[in-house]
């Protein structure tokens, strides 16, 4: 192989003589050498180690080289992203009195801001000053794109307006820049202004100041304006980039714009722009939302277009068919991922226990967690979170402490979430004690509680009728600063009312409007219930009038408790004309609400009109339930018609429904308890 050469050029001269076998020479032809590595640029990444090898060898002898060279070198380094060797040769040449020059001052500030380190670039900008130089364009766009990074609008502005003043016309990298800042910062309309400024002075925005601008609009929910540019962008011959298309796409699925979504989606489609970020975008949304089919449309035109799905595409799809209890397809999925040789995360493993634990099927989701594990994909927070609240919905929480003991070995580290899902499953299951026990456990271990855990201890203490406790624990929360939510004011408030301490319930109701909280429809259900039970309507009736007139909507809870307080009372009218605006309202009762009125109807003496309230329950196609058979054939029983009495009975068995100890009570013994008119009859 012959000799091959290259020169780098002196104010003397030296020459680098590469020989077939590696061997390297050089002549030196003067002491003061001024090397101009022109290959630093041209050549590649093995040339400009020869030429660094070169340079540390002419520092190293202390040989003379001009601020070029220094230029060249740093160029070179920052162009393989080696930003402190640049810097370094910098600081070497200004050490060893190399006479510099602005370019070599401009390489060195844009040395800076690659790193980034804005102190060193300011320093050098103000020693270009010093030295009576005008800093270059490039100085002042690295600068004021760094800047703009690092979330300083108002140096990069100052930086904008000094680049003017010395001559330098904004430029279009630095207007897109800080069109981003603007809009970075909350102000959209300022990036829209610069945009058409940049216009107005002839500038031709690319791609990139049309991305950015889209992207602005999109985090702002502007769509109009997103749309608008978009179609700006293509009348001026510009063609969309997919991450444009999936800027706009992602926009519009934010702000409910469905079909504008998919009318970009099928453009991209079409065009052949869209990949597989696209179609996971509209995937995600769907299956997030619960549309699953419309997801399953997107996913098959993804699959006909050849894209192939990625391990997000089939997450997402894995989550939407767990989220519908599809758990046959979403384990389908899981197979299909291997024979795809896409590989499962822990992603898609901690959907679909999760997945599993809601159906109920926590043997499944614990089979598949024991699984991944066996697979060596290590479990996240979030997995081991997932398995413990899996564990404590399904009633096992003593298991689930257990598991979290286990996980805790493992590096797990329990947090407020953790202990709140524990806490949550033993008050559910009545383990009292135990929940306590695991509320001193997450406090001694340092984890503070939040209004989740207090709320859940106190609603479930007061649902055991421990309300001292609850109360105790109302005061340590208050104590810690914590503030009530409704939830938990609805807690204390039903315990009151199940006490007939409505003064106490009231105070409470007051108390959340005054902390700046409004009533929810369940906390007026709850005020109304208990004047139901003192048969205090008048109240009840108040709070109704005042959540009609506050605009918080009346549920069928709500109409069944004032129908059944106005039976109780008497005023037959009232709740006949009650009962009428709720099916004006288009609230269907339910078999308490029917329940409700043959009770009241039948207390009245109105069998006959309690008679045609069955008729109307069988006719809307609600089986009656035993309570309701009980009271009609009490009510005739008490009227003295005892063949309409037994023919209800045999009613009952006609429709599948087992007489109890009451009904056979009232037709051997003729004993009409009055526990069937009780208000523990009904639970409303």
């Amino acid at each position: 192989m012959s000799s091959r050469r290259f020169y780098l050029t002196s104010t003397t001269h030296v020459q680098l003589l590469i020989t077939s076998d590696g061997r390297r020479s050089s002549e030196v032809s003067s002491e003061k050498l001024g090397i101009h590595f022109s290959c630093c640029y041209t050549f590649s990444t093995s040339m400009i180690d020869e030429a660094r090898g070169l340079f540390g060898g002419i520092v190293s002898k202390k040989l003379s080289y001009d601020c070029a060279t220094v230029n060249m070198m740093m160029c070179a380094s920052l162009r393989e992203g080696k930003t402190e060797e640049a810097e370094s040769f910098f600081l070497e040449a200004k050490r060893s009195g190399i006479d510099l020059d602005p370019f070599v001052y401009n390489t060195a500030v844009r040395t800076a801001c690659m790193k980034p380190d804005l102190n060193v670039a300011f320093v050098l900008l103000s020693e270009m000053k010093e030295k009576g130089w005008v800093p270059g364009k490039g100085s002042y766009t690295h600068l004021i794109c760094t800047c703009v990074e690092q979330r300083n609008m108002t140096e990069a502005l100052r930086l904008n307006d000094e680049m003017i003043s010395k001559g330098h016309p904004m430029n279009l990298v630095v207007a897109t820049s800080l069109m981003k800042g603007y809009y970075q910062q909350g102000n959209l309309n300022s990036a829209l202004e610069l945009f058409d400024k940049v216009l107005e002075n002839g500038l031709s925005p690319n791609k990139v100041t049309y991305a950015v601008l889209i992207e602005g609009c999109r985090v702002h929910r502007n769509m109009v304006k997103g749309r608008e540019l978009y179609e700006k962008m293509k009348s001026a011959g510009i063609l969309p980039t997919v991450y444009i298309v999936n800027s706009l796409i992602r926009g519009c699925l934010q702000n409910q714009l469905i079909d504008e979504a998919n009318k970009i989606f099928d453009e991209a489609v079409s065009d052949g722009i869209a990949n597989v970020f696209t179609y996971n975008n509209l995937i995600s949304w769907f299956c997030e939302g619960g549309r699953l089919g419309d997801a399953i449309r997107v996913w098959d035109k993804m699959i006909d277009h050849g894209i192939e799905p990625s391990v997000v595409s089939y997450n997402n799809m894995v989550l939407g068919n767990c989220r519908k209890g599809f758990m046959d397809v979403a384990a389908a999925l899981l197979s299909e991922m291997a024979e795809k040789n896409v590989k499962p995360n822990v992603i898609t493993y901690s959907i679909l226990v999760d997945g599993y634990f809601k159906k109920g099927e926590s043997e499944k989701a614990i089979a598949l967690f024991d699984s991944m594990l066996t697979l060596g994909i290590s479990p996240t927070d979030v997995t081991y979170n997932t398995v413990i609240n899996g564990l404590c919905r399904v009633g096992q929480t003593v298991a689930a402490k257990d598991r979290m003991e286990e996980f805790v070995t493992k590096g797990f580290a329990p947090i407020c979430m953790t202990y709140n899902s524990l806490i949550n499953g033993f008050m559910k299951e009545g383990e009292v004690n135990s929940a306590l026990a695991v509320y001193n456990e997450m406090c001694g271990m340092g984890i503070l509680p939040n209004v989740i855990t207090y709320t859940t201890l106190i609603d479930g203490l007061c649902k055991r009728k421990n309300l001292d406790l609850a109360l105790k624990m109302q005061r340590e929360m208050r104590a810690k600063g914590i503030e009530m939510d409704v939830t938990c004011y609805n807690a204390l408030i039903d315990a009151f009312c199940k006490r007939n301490d409505m003064n106490s319930a009231r105070e409470l109701f007051d108390e959340i409007l005054d902390v700046g909280l409004s009533p929810t429809t369940g906390v007026y259900n709850t005020m109304i219930g208990g004047y139901r039970d003192l048969y205090n309507m008048e109240s009840a009736l108040d709070l109704y009038k005042r959540m009609k007139n506050e605009g918080i909507q009346c549920d069928l809870e709500t109409y069944t408790t004032l129908i059944d307080g106005l039976l109780k009372v008497g005023n037959i009218v009232l709740a006949s004309e009650t009962y009428q605006e709720m099916l004006a309202k288009n609230i269907v009762p339910d078999v308490i609400t029917y329940s409700v009125l043959v009770r009241g109807l039948c207390n009245k003496g109105q069998v006959a009109n309690a008679r045609k309230v069955l008729e109307e329950m069988v006719k809307k196609g609600i089986t009656p339930n035993v309570l309701v058979y009980n009271t009609l054939i009490a009510g005739y029983f008490r009227e003295g018609n005892l063949q309409e009495a037994f023919r209800l009975h045999d009613e009952m068995l006609d429709r599948g429904l087992a007489p109890d100890d009451a009904t056979y009570d009232i037709l051997v013994n003729g004993n009409i308890k009055e526990s069937v008119s009780s208000n523990g009859a009904l639970s409303v």
